[in-house]
């Protein structure tokens, strides 16, 4: 999947717009408003744009259980329900670069194969059946509003941002797994090694079919990124920090400046540099960064985790790195992802001894 610019976004949201300008003047032409309601109507918009988005995943939901998924978790902002065992639970995680996420386990190929096509459009199709149908029983009871409007226009608009290709949005995703196998077994792997992860599976006990490393590596392309970000995590997993450092090394040095990983894979390169004590200076001038000091604002373990490090190494105050490891412990027990969390508090567990020796020494 490569990382597209955002024209073809522009285009849209222009073409909405002009669309929206048109129709909803025929819509309004005969109902009275004031400059109140309409201000107010900026905010049904926003409104709508939050109501839509839980729609949205809802409709993957209902599309992928139509087509034999199976329900993993369901997140809207940070605030996330996951299936465990026979119980629903509410997590907390926010995931840089979404607002919105239904996760779920795929049904088992059938030679070959696997439904893909109406779990990647449900999102955008709920979307415009939301729509139409508040427009059509509105219209059908006489009954005109801008604020209907605004949830109408909202609901067009996320469809139209999300069905049309573009960057990693369902569209491209979609497009992209019809043209290619290689895309369409790529996601069947994701979902799987998510699946076995947010149930407990470590990442050293994931089956090497559904992690093999593509022959040749494309670094704009986030699965290929994805995939080596799971070998890093295997590397953590079994403290073999040199390799580990090899592999974010390699992604780190290819990696495309648009890339939706690369904040990722620079807070990762970061942390492991940090632990072998190594290019400390380039570490700090990367730490001074506006946009990493405002995405490890968001409350995730590896954040706590990188927070410590940085505290350790660079700040020698090592009662501040303790306090972001235990930091990092506690948010570890509201994370989603059992295996993840197994890692990661293994690896806090581990750098904290180090610490603890350090002061003994």
């Amino acid at each position: 999947m490569k990382q597209k610019n955002s024209f073809p976004h522009i285009i849209i949201m222009m073409l909405v717009g002009a669309a929206g300008g048109f129709l909803g003047a025929l819509y309004m032409i005969d109902t009275p408003t004031s400059w109140v309601n309409i201000i107010i109507a900026v905010g049904t918009l926003i409104l709508s744009f939050i109501f839509h988005l839980i729609i949205h995943e809802f409709g993957h939901l209902l599309f992928g259980k139509a087509t034999g998924y199976q329900v993993l978790s369901f997140r809207v902002f940070s605030h996330m329900w996951v299936k465990n065992s026979d119980k629903i639970e509410y997590k907390r995680l926010s995931v840089p670069g979404t607002l919105g996420q239904c996760l779920m386990i795929p049904p088992e190929k059938k030679d070959g194969n696997f439904p893909f096509k109406l779990y990647l459009l449900g999102g955008g199709l709920m979307n415009i059946f939301a729509s139409v149908l508040v427009l059509g029983v509105t219209l059908s009871l006489d009954f005109r509003s801008i604020h209907i409007l605004a949830f109408v226009m909202a609901g067009l608009l996320a469809a139209g941002l999300n069905l049309t290709p573009f960057s990693f949005n369902d569209g491209m995703m979609l497009k992209n797994s019809i043209k290619k196998v290689e895309v369409r077994q790529f996601l069947y792997n994701q979902l799987k090694v998510n699946s076995l992860t947010s149930t407990g599976t470590a990442y050293l006990e994931l089956p090497q079919e559904l992690i093999e490393k593509p022959e040749l590596l494309n670094y704009q392309d986030l699965f290929h990124i994805w995939v080596m970000l799971v070998h890093y995590n295997r590397a953590l997993e079994g403290q073999r920090f040199i390799e580990a450092r090899e592999i974010i090394d390699e992604v780190w040095t290819n990696i495309d400046k648009t890339n939706f990983y690369r904040q990722e894979v620079a807070k990762e390169w970061m942390f492991i540099h940090l632990y072998l004590n190594e290019q400390l200076e380039v570490v700090e001038n990367m730490w001074k960064q506006k946009e990493l000091q405002v995405s490890i604002s968001a409350k995730m373990i590896s954040h706590s985790r990188l927070k410590a490090m940085f505290a350790w190494r660079m700040e020698g105050n090592e009662e501040k790195a303790s306090q972001f490891f235990a930091e990092a412990i506690e948010y570890g027990k509201r994370h989603p992802n059992e295996g993840d969390a197994q890692m990661e508090y293994n690896l806090i567990k581990h750098c904290q001894q180090q610490l603890k020796e350090r002061q003994h020494a």
